[in-house]
């Protein structure tokens, strides 16, 4: 089931979406036929073809990529984006951070071949601190960027303020 959520975590806003174009009926169509005919195969794959649990897992691994398209093409109508916009905003800046982080971790695997605790840790680090400068320089707009300084001035006068308070 891990297969699938890339395609399940790409649609995540989408409720939230439909509620604040009030287009909950189309989503709420989708969702059914979805969830339907994720029970029917997975009946079938349980009862018929006696999979057990890799059974209800292949159909949903079936279903969540067979619906996928229903659903961008939802999101992309109820956010009035083009396929373009939605690729590169949704799907491009969303895999380019892990894609840095990724990609030096499988360097790191071989150039450094981490073989203690230390060393394993030592990669992972730079890893995410790379995912991180990648997601941070690339993958957020300007607004991101003012929540993210409202949030930090927000932290620093929480803790600011709790150490000016704090006894000596």
């Amino acid at each position: 089931t891990l297969a699938v959520l890339p395609v399940s975590y790409a649609n995540l806003m989408l409720p939230s979406l439909a509620v604040a174009t009030a287009q909950m009926r189309r989503l709420t169509v989708y969702a059914l036929i979805t969830h339907a005919a994720n029970l029917l195969l997975s009946l079938y794959l349980v009862c018929a073809l006696n999979l057990g649990a890799t059974g209800v897992a292949v159909a949903y691994l079936i279903t969540g990529l067979t619906c996928w398209p229903l659903y961008v093409s939802l999101g992309m109508r109820l956010a009035e984006v083009t396929f373009r916009q939605w690729l590169y905003e949704t799907v491009w800046l969303g895999i380019l951070p892990g894609l840095a982080g990724g990609g030096l971790l499988i360097v790191l695997k071989f150039v450094v071949q981490p073989d203690t605790w230390l060393l394993l840790g030592l990669c992972t680090t730079a890893g995410g601190l790379l995912y991180l400068g990648v997601l941070l320089r690339f993958g957020l707009n300007g607004s991101e960027y003012a929540d993210l300084r409202r949030m930090w001035n927000r932290l620093q006068s929480i803790a600011f303020g709790i150490a000016r308070t704090a006894p000596v």
